[in-house]
């Protein structure tokens, strides 16, 4: 690929702004009120060039920074968009992986920095293969979108699921609420085009497909209002609704593979000082499992012994546990759907030797 220096020797200098805006890729237009600034920057960037170099080769170069100067303002500008003053984020994005499209409402994408950014009304994100997202809304709940999921912000407390799975946790024990916490709605409601999802005090997933809504409750109530029709379900409770059918509710556990892609978009969570008790407390949210203890010992250990030198968890809750029960007295099963925490016993073939 030739450089700016490589082309000043054989294309002429009134052929050199169609030659290097031939290759410079696409960009976003900027909105009107930040074209006049861009516009000025460019100049003077311009006139610097003018000074330093001779007419011959400050043509290409003062071009050159004139493309790039626009290039990092287009860049700014459409990862941190103007928003008038009484427009404020409705949620923090905590945790993101893999191809997600992020959008306003007339379709510029948004390009956001490392680390949690802000998610703002009108925005539309759409997770690719192999994506999820995790976000803390304004009234502390936390809302993760699976891989292949499309949702809009429609209102400071409402958004709009056009395919995909989501699952909202209204009061999770990992949250940046006091980031975006600001006398917001203590409803989310789940817009679909088979009905309005609206939780009360609940953990529960929303899954949008081409002919029909799913619901899947891990704990508290959901109701959902439709053309012509009203249901509710409930705490390990799975809600059917089809078109041109009668809603269905039916069994289901509140853990399982249809809840694992969770774990996945389980943000950080601070493990420095807290006890084993907490820890379990965490893995059971994230999981859906309940924790028991076979013993009162157990259980006593778990509440008083607390976990030094771990700092921020990042792992999935399920690897979490495998991880840092193995450095602790207390030992682990899954038994009828639970984890059911032990006193770890002696490992005899080692005394033995």
């Amino acid at each position: 690929m030739k450089t700016v220096n490589d082309l000043e020797s054989d294309i002429r200098s009134d052929e050199a702004l169609e030659a290097l805006f031939a290759r410079a890729a696409p960009r976003p237009l900027p909105r009107a009120d930040r074209e006049i600034e861009i516009r000025e920057q460019v100049r003077l960037a311009w006139q610097r060039s003018v000074r330093r170099r001779q007419y011959r080769r400050y043509t290409l170069l003062a071009i050159a920074a004139s493309v790039a100067l626009v290039t990092a303002v287009g860049m700014l500008w459409y990862q941190s968009p103007l928003l008038p003053p009484d427009v404020g984020p409705v949620a923090m994005v905590d945790k993101r992986f893999g191809d997600l499209h992020i959008a306003d409402a007339s379709g510029v994408r948004f390009v956001p920095s490392d680390g949690p950014f802000a998610l703002l009304p009108g925005q539309a994100i759409e997770t690719g293969d192999n994506s999820g997202l995790a976000m803390t809304w304004n009234n502390g709940g936390s809302l993760r979108l699976d891989e292949f999921t499309s949702i809009s912000v429609t209102a400071a407390n409402e958004i709009y699921l056009q395919r995909g799975r989501v699952y909202f946790d209204s009061d999770p024990i990992t949250s940046n609420a006091a980031i975006v916490r600001g006398g917001g709605p203590d409803v989310l409601a789940i817009r679909t085009d088979h009905g309005l999802v609206t939780p009360l005090g609940t953990r529960y997933v929303t899954q949008q497909q081409r002919d029909s809504l799913v619901v899947l409750v891990r704990q508290g109530k959901v109701s959902v209002n439709g053309t012509g029709f009203s249901a509710n379900a409930l705490e390990g409770e799975r809600l059917l609704v089809s078109t041109g059918d009668e809603p269905v509710v039916v069994p289901a556990d509140a853990y399982g593979e249809e809840w694992a892609w969770i774990e996945k978009t389980t943000p950080a969570w601070n493990a420095e000082g807290r006890t084993i008790f907490e820890f379990l407390d965490w893995v059971s949210r994230e999981s859906g499992r309940p924790i028991r203890f076979d013993s009162p010992m157990a259980e006593q250990l778990a509440r008083t012994e607390t976990l030094v030198g771990y700092g921020v968890v990042e792992l999935e809750p399920s690897v979490a546990l495998r991880i840092v029960l193995m450095t602790t007295d207390l030992d682990w099963a899954i038994k009828d759907g639970a984890v059911v925490v032990s006193e770890r016993q002696p490992d005899v073939s080692a005394v033995s030797n």
